[in-house]
């Protein structure tokens, strides 16, 4: 399901907006206030941003700039939502990095034509950009593109389930029962997180901007390239 970010400093807004995407089929990350904004950014990877021009503390404009400044969002989607109705003011909208934007009031039906619209056009542009992830499962080895990896064999197993459902985001109690086989509740989660770090430090060019293995605030974690498996998979329940 697609993750939008709802910025909207007004509750009933964005409570309303919420309910309309959500029946949608979309996953929902509501911001009531800008203060927020750039903290749940950096550990979510939203699939369309929905941003109100005129917030108090930094305004829209500033955000969209600050947003765009954050390599995993450069390309995502960015539906301004104003209560202007000039030229001027939609020109800096779509100059700041805003990609589209609606005026208010709106009809939710245009809403939801404007987004899915903006997903078909960033989900073909996503295809063309994903690393290729091959899990070699003979040699136990990983390569991304053209380059060979060697993990451990819990780093092995933990990316190996990852790449079951790439649309999945997983939780670390949920990696803690289905990897390392703790009962429900126990473990400590901050063996996965040291994990995850690892892995990234091995897979991504850049692991301080992870584009390989992403994370949603409050979700888990998930698989963002194009898997191709080879030899003969590891059974395992999903």
């Amino acid at each position: 399901m697609p993750v939008i970010m709802v910025v909207e400093d007004d509750e009933i807004i964005l409570e309303t907006l919420e309910r309309v995407l959500e029946r949608e089929g979309h996953d929902v990350l509501g911001v009531l206030n800008s203060y927020e904004v750039l903290s749940i950014a950096r550990e979510s990877q939203p699939d369309l941003i929905i941003l109100d021009m005129v917030l108090p503390g930094d305004n829209g404009l500033s955000l969209c700039t600050q947003l765009r400044k954050l390599p995993h969002l450069t390309d995502v989607p960015i539906l301004f939502l104003t209560a202007y109705h000039s030229a001027h003011e939609i020109a800096l909208a779509l100059d700041a990095g805003g990609d589209d934007f609606m005026r208010k009031p709106f009809s939710t039906r245009e809403l939801n034509a404007r987004i899915r619209a903006l997903l078909r056009r960033a989900t073909r542009n996503k295809k063309e950009e994903q690393q290729r992830l091959t899990i070699d499962y003979n040699l136990r080895t990983v390569s991304v593109d053209q380059r060979v990896i060697s993990l451990t064999p819990v780093e092995f197993e933990l990316l190996d389930y990852l790449c079951v459902n790439t649309d999945k985001y997983h939780t670390a109690n949920d990696l803690l029962e289905s990897v390392w086989d703790y009962p429900a509740g126990s473990g400590d989660t901050a063996l996965v997180r040291n994990h995850i770090h690892n892995l990234r430090n091995k897979l991504e060019f850049d692991p301080d901007r992870p584009r390989i293995i992403i994370s949603l605030h409050g979700r888990g974690y998930r698989i963002n390239a194009n898997v191709h498996k080879t030899g003969k998979p590891t059974e395992m329940v999903v």
